[in-house]
């Protein structure tokens, strides 16, 4: 088993607020130096970042001789801490929730792949390697600095539906007409469903993830192109994912202008409809700042992702709300995010239902095994439920 020493570091200017990490790994006379950073975190979630990248960058097990500056990693690894408040549900002994459960998981997930022995060193002082860690964590957190800080707003709570997928609720046509976002929580992938509709909600649902301990997410997969699930992507961290038909919707909505009479125009003609109008000028205090953009990864037909420790089956399908409907299906958890796929088309038929197309879409609905429906506009509910309220719309 090959030898390598790790050196580490995590700083944050603020705390929360932007920060960076770095790291230095040596095996042999061989030297590889590693650095990040995020717009809004805390030095505690830098400290555990730094190790576990380096952790990650090792290629197979190894002996690992990891120095750091921070206790709080030391400690909690060395005294047995991290291990204890997984194992009481990241409760810690004072009966307080345990911080950035998300990172330990990781972090002690390889510690049992590599052997980990630990050592503290005093920061800020003689050793030429923490002080080199210092520096790149600096110049990283440096990167962010000019990053527009979170909004202020009251901020609802992430609320846990299953073992490992959690809903940020939104608001209705009343309010706002944020959809509800979900968030799945793999051990090598955090997931989001729909980028919301604006900056101002991705940043809310970020929020909302960090006061729970979560990352932000490493991948966000629209379900269909409605203003209210996308408008928010050009403020989306991590990759996103659309199906082709989606994209190509979202290219003609890009042309469009958002000054009062072109918002008009669309309305007379029919290519908008009044209650999304109603709920863009109730989102964005200047309609003209919208920018629409598309989704990085484009698919035509089903996808199958491991998320670690949960898969997830993405499924193109026409629903009754939406031409372009995509839905992601998590076996593991009985799961299926539906985005509006469960509601009546307001683009083409003022929210009522196309009786083809529902039966068609109740057929795909059988041949999923699952017992909960996440829907876009309303908590989850219980597939029993969903579908007998599908049923009532096909009585005559």
């Amino acid at each position: 088993m090959k030898t390598v020493t790790i050196y580490t570091d995590g700083a944050c200017s603020g705390n929360p607020g932007p920060g960076g990490w770095g790291a230095i790994l040596q095996y042999g006379k061989f030297k590889k130096e590693l650095s990040g950073g995020e717009g809004h975190t805390t030095n505690n979630r830098m400290e555990l970042t730094g190790v576990i990248a380096a952790l990650e960058a090792l290629e197979e097990p190894c002996q690992v001789e990891l120095y750091s500056d921070s206790k709080y990693v030391i400690d909690a690894l060395q005294k047995g801490w991290a291990k204890s408040w997984k194992a009481k549900g990241w409760v810690k002994a004072d009966k307080k929730p345990a911080l950035n459960p998300d990172l330990w998981e990781r972090l002690l997930e390889l510690c049992t792949k590599h052997q980990v022995n630990l050592h503290w060193v005093k920061g800020h002082a003689d050793n030429e390697f923490n002080n080199r860690c210092d520096e790149l964590a600096v110049m990283e957190s440096q990167k962010f600095k000019g990053e527009e800080p979170p909004v202020q707003e009251d901020i609802p709570p992430l609320e846990q539906v299953t073992d490992r997928i959690y809903v940020f609720p939104g608001e209705d046509f009343n309010g706002r007409d944020r959809p509800f976002l979900y968030f799945v929580r793999g051990d090598k992938l955090r997931l989001a469903v729909d980028a919301g509709n604006s900056p101002a909600h991705v940043k809310a649902f970020y929020a909302a993830l960090k006061a729970a301990g979560h990352p932000t997410p490493d991948l966000t997969i629209l379900t269909h192109w409605h203003w209210d699930h996308t408008f928010g992507l050009r403020a989306v961290k991590g990759l996103t994912l659309a199906t082709q038909a989606t994209n190509e919707v979202l290219r003609k909505v890009q042309t469009w202008a958002w000054d009062p009479a072109s918002m008009e125009e669309r309305l007379a003609s029919g290519e908008d409809i009044q209650a999304c109008a109603d709920c863009i000028r109730r989102e964005y205090d200047d309609p003209e700042k919208i920018r629409v953009v598309t989704a990085d990864m484009e698919i035509n037909g089903p996808v199958a992702l491991d998320l670690g420790g949960i898969t997830c089956q993405v499924i193109p399908q026409d629903s009754p709300h939406s031409r372009d409907g995509l839905f992601l299906y998590f076996p593991e958890e009985k799961a299926l995010a539906v985005g509006d796929g469960e509601s009546g088309d307001y683009y083409e038929l003022d929210g009522q239902y196309d009786t083809r197309r529902l039966e068609t879409f109740l057929s795909f609905l059988d041949t999923l095994d699952y017992d909960l429906a996440l829907p876009g506009h309303q908590m989850p509910w219980s597939r029993a439920d969903q579908l007998a309220e599908l049923r009532t719309h096909l009585e005559p």
